[in-house]
């Protein structure tokens, strides 16, 4: 896991909550290439990594997102398409097996790098998220199973090698496990108050554009032991699957006095619940070097020591369900006494949600947005969040 900032963006389908370590790296891209180095120079548009890939010679927009396995869409797929494995018996994917055929794409070139046996899921693409950043697919962490991956975000830079002293890295390594055959790499990382201190396990998610996301059952174990005590429970519909949450569920948006990630600390922060994997996103990781070492199964997070974040509640969340725009999650307990969670919003600003472009809606954030809420009545409100800023 889709919005800026307040809808955080998640490409994970239907996740499994177990978390397990697989023992494979069957569905992994392999390298032919004995000792290689190279430099790839990326988009981040609105905190989602853009990266080019030549297939064919043909050259496509794809996404680098470390918590999804490869996504191909079936008008780029299907001239490629050399092996269809949907009889597989042992897959352990993050995704709903529903409507999915797994392939096997011959050969992409990444950085003038041939990566080979690449497998991954085909669909079809008819969605505002892929139109708005014209993309073609996405290259998950199952892509990268077999070499080194550094992303520094404040050069830009994605740097892939499979020799690790070529990255001169000189801090210590913290231990990645991997989730089933996708491979997306799950850390160890310190939630603290000025009590207590425990540990949370989160996806390194690239394709998360938040901070961070606490997983339902961990949210539980964390607010009965007083970990986590300042917290707004409400129920609504969160667009954080690339398909739609058809389900009303439970949400929470809780205050995270401290978040310890390798060296890195963030303080005075607010995180939403989910109900797949906790993950950390982009917002986090654009704050300096992210190596992950599928090879040897650890990771490194090259940055500042200390950020405070102070950021504060939102007052919703929008969501897009069944085409249309809604109210999606109400923190805002008053609000909440005036719109339900889906009510449609048909203006922002006073413009005609229909009139706006798809990437205008999906960079939207609450601070100094004017929401024009239809009601179930057929009356209209409107809603300032001027006062309010989002997370």
């Amino acid at each position: 896991m889709l919005f800026l900032k307040n809808i955080p963006i998640l490409f994970l389908f239907c996740a499994f909550y177990s978390f397990s370590q697989p023992h494979t790296k069957k569905y992994a891209s392999t390298v032919q290439n004995d000792s290689f180095f190279t430099s790839i120079d990326f988009e981040l548009v609105d905190n989602l990594i853009i990266v080019p890939v030549i297939i064919d010679n043909i050259k496509y927009r794809f996404l680098l997102d470390t918590g999804a396995i490869n996504l191909f869409s079936a008008k780029l797929a299907y001239p490629y398409q050399i092996e269809n494995l949907e009889e597989e018996k042992d897959l352990k994917f993050n995704i709903d097996n529903n409507n999915n055929t797994l392939i096997k794409m011959s050969q992409i070139v990444f950085g003038g790098v041939a990566f080979q046996n690449n497998i991954g899921v085909v669909r079809e693409m008819h969605n505002n998220l892929f139109d708005c950043y014209q993309l073609d697919g996405i290259l998950g962490s199952n892509f990268f199973g077999n070499v080194i991956l550094q992303i520094d975000y404040p050069q830009r830079k994605i740097h892939i090698t499979n020799v690790f002293k070529k990255l001169k890295i000189k801090s210590k390594p913290q231990r990645v496990k991997y989730i089933d055959n996708q491979r997306s790499p799950l850390i160890n990382i310190t939630l603290q108050n000025n009590k207590r201190i425990s540990k949370d396990q989160a996806i390194i998610d690239t394709g998360f554009n938040g901070i961070y996301e606490i997983n339902i059952e961990k949210f539980s174990f964390f607010s009965r032991t007083n970990l986590l005590t300042q917290f707004i429970s409400t129920d609504g519909i969160s667009s954080t699957e690339l398909i739609n949450n058809k389900d009303k569920k439970t949400y929470h948006l809780v205050e995270v006095p401290t978040l310890k990630m390798d060296q890195f600390t963030l303080i005075n922060f607010y995180a939403k619940s989910t109900y797949d994997y906790s993950k950390i996103g982009n917002d986090l990781l654009k704050r300096g070097k992210l190596t992950i070492d599928f090879i040897a199964g650890q990771y490194f997070f090259e940055t500042l020591e200390l950020e405070d974040i102070q950021n504060k509640i939102p007052l919703l969340s929008p969501t897009f369900y069944q085409n249309k725009l809604i109210a999606g999650i109400i923190w805002d307990e008053e609000l909440r006494t005036k719109i339900d969670f889906d009510d449609q919003i048909i203006k922002i600003n006073h413009l005609p949600v229909n009139k706006k472009e798809p990437c205008e809606l999906f960079s939207l954030k609450n601070e100094n947005t004017i929401f024009t809420v239809l009601k179930k009545d057929h009356t209209t409100i409107e809603i300032s969040s001027t006062k309010h800023t989002s997370f």
